[in-house]
């Protein structure tokens, strides 16, 4: 071979050396159900995965329908995170590749709080069920923790490499962290909240807490107002906690009934300036204040 063809035969090595060793740093694609989950991967994988979690601002992921173009998205996906426990409906229709699919909640059911079936409709919604086992598992933080792990080991199987042990504790750290923070709340008040999301934050934390059913943001109809009535006939709550900002007549209508109004968003929707463990230290922050109020 002559010094011009070895040249040649050189660069066409080195460029296909270069396109392999490219494609095999492709960061790993994941779709999640919630933005819990996306958070939890983000800090788990860096800069190795690209993570999308793709429900608008404002809509509910529990009960939030994709597209035919998003399902094909996540079809293509290398992991899909899932919370487990029925949460985001729409995945029991969806014809989703086995192998990407990862149940965060599994080996947790001796865990999981069961509930009754409650069916009713939001806005333009349509009508909707909760699920008979409740869903929001992660306000528990030790279940939260689980989901983490699980998260962590989806991650290091598909990138077929070992990531930071440090990415792992550090996020168990900070879940620690609000535990020690729940734990402290203080007990004995009677709690109502606006949609039933809270269960495992009850149940963990000794908290007692009912559920009326009201679409997030919207103004209270006399209807709500009635069934809030209603179950403040049966105790003397303290505290309303809503799930997202609530309208100014509704946060009005809560302080007229002597109840101290409270946000706390669960962590499962786009749109909040914070990631999940800021979030959360926020909204303990504002329970325990409301809890402590006069």
């Amino acid at each position: 071979m002559n010094l011009k063809n070895l040249s040649l035969a050189t660069a066409l090595l080195a460029g296909s050396f270069a396109a392999t060793n490219a494609q095999a740093e492709e960061p790993v694609t994941v779709y999640t159900v919630t933005q819990h989950l996306a958070d939890f991967a983000e800090r788990l994988g860096g800069d190795a995965i690209n993570v999308t979690f793709p429900v608008p601002e404002g809509q509910d992921p529990a009960f939030w329908r994709p597209s035919i173009a998003l399902i094909a998205d996540y079809q293509q996906a290398d992991l899909i995170l899932l919370n487990g426990v029925d949460y985001a409906q729409w995945v029991r229709n969806a014809s989703l590749p086995r192998r990407a699919l990862v149940n965060t909640a599994r080996g947790l059911d001796d865990q999981l709080i069961r509930t009754d079936t409650v069916t009713h409709s939001h806005g333009d919604g349509g009508e909707h069920s909760h699920a008979s086992t409740a869903t929001h598992l992660w306000l528990n933080f030790d279940l939260a923790t689980a989901q983490a792990e699980a998260v962590f080991s989806a991650l290091n199987r598909e990138l077929e490499s070992d990531l930071p042990d440090s990415n792992l504790d550090e996020l168990k750290a900070d879940l620690t962290e609000l535990n020690q923070l729940a734990e402290a709340l203080p007990r004995g008040h009677e709690i109502i909240t606006s949609h039933p999301r809270y269960q495992y934050l009850a149940d963990r934390y000794g908290l007692s807490i009912r559920s009326v059913n009201w679409e997030a943001g919207a103004t209270p109809t006399e209807e709500n107002w009635a069934e809030l009535d209603a179950l403040l006939d049966d105790q003397a709550a303290k505290v309303f906690i809503w799930e997202a900002e609530p309208a100014t007549a509704g946060d009005q209508g809560i302080q007229n009934r002597n109840l101290n109004s409270v946000v706390f968003a669960p962590g499962d929707r786009a749109g909040t300036d914070s990631d999940f463990i800021e979030l959360m230290r926020q909204n303990l922050a504002a329970l325990q204040a409301a809890l402590e109020a006069e």
